[in-house]
């Protein structure tokens, strides 16, 4: 039995909208304590570190990277 369901127009709009409430709610905010470290040398470090002895949450780590870059 194959399930698959396809999203229609309403769940990708929905989607969408999200996305940019998201969005820009992480624009408006202002970086505060750890979001620097992150953003800064510091966060490059425990990336060529490979996150070693960090949280093991290495998803989510390349995220916030990725977010306060």
């Amino acid at each position: 039995m194959k399930l698959e369901k396809k999203i229609n127009k309403k769940d990708f709009y929905e989607i969408i909208v999200i996305f940019i409430v998201y969005l820009v709610i992480g624009r408006l905010l202002i970086h505060s304590g750890d979001d620097w470290a992150w953003g800064g040398e510091i966060g490059m470090e425990r990336l060529r570190n490979s996150f070693d002895n960090y949280n093991g949450r290495y998803i989510g780590n390349l995220v916030e990277m990725l977010i306060t870059r």
